[in-house]
């Protein structure tokens, strides 16, 4: 149950040609043709092929799901990169056409964080909590100087990819530090993954382990 789908199928196919040479056949004393698992009336091989049928037409979805998710990340990465140029372009031009001390000026968002250290990563915990209906999240304080807040970040599943994370929220440098984390988690059974960061007051960051929730109920 544990193999690649193919490897698993491989002796269902083998199943479904031995069965359906046995009910093509000659039946033995005592056995009803065609062959049914659970007596007359049960499962038969027409059921079991329904379901192999089903297992390669989800096959054939995923993959081409899949397919387009990678097409649709190389679109995204391309624009990503014309926005941060168009940015970039914009922050230069702002102080020059304006003056330095602007207000618009003053108020121009970092694209990157100002010269100085990254903070170390704080080590963090999660579990599904049924009595809140979301992932529990806390971790241990951050001891820098320069701390100005923590921000949850998640991807979907139990593989943490950087280049997905998005962000759930921030949480104050003197807030409790916890995070109650519902994205990801839709029904049972789901998972998602998270991480803490640690945002100094430069922008600079660090982001925690990943931590894997599971929703139960």
């Amino acid at each position: 149950l544990s193999a690649a789908l193919d490897k698993f199928l491989r002796p269902v196919r083998d199943a479904l040609r031995l069965w359906a040479r046995l009910d093509a056949g000659a039946a033995p004393p005592g056995v009803a043709l065609p062959l049914t698992v659970g007596g007359e009336g049960a499962f038969g091989r027409v059921d079991l092929q329904a379901l192999y049928d089903a297992a390669l037409a989800a096959r054939d979805e995923m993959e081409a799901a899949e397919f387009a998710l990678t097409i649709l990340r190389g679109e995204r990465d391309v624009l990503e990169g014309r926005v941060r140029a168009v940015l970039a372009a914009y922050l230069r031009a702002v102080p020059v056409r304006l003056g330095g001390e602007h207000a618009v000026v003053r108020s121009l968002p970092r694209l990157w964080p100002l010269p100085g250290h990254t903070p170390a990563a704080v080590r963090a915990q999660g579990v599904w909590s049924a009595e809140e209906g979301a992932a529990r999240l806390t971790w241990e304080p951050s001891a820098d100087a320069k701390l100005a807040s923590y921000e949850v970040r998640w991807c979907p599943g139990e593989v943490y990819e950087k280049k997905e994370e998005r962000v759930a929220g921030r949480v104050g440098k003197d807030a409790a530090r916890v995070f109650l984390a519902r994205q990801g988690l839709a029904g049972p059974g789901d998972a998602g993954c998270y991480k803490v960061y640690v945002i100094l007051e430069t922008e600079n960051e660090r982001g925690s382990a990943a931590v894997v929730v599971r929703r139960e109920v």
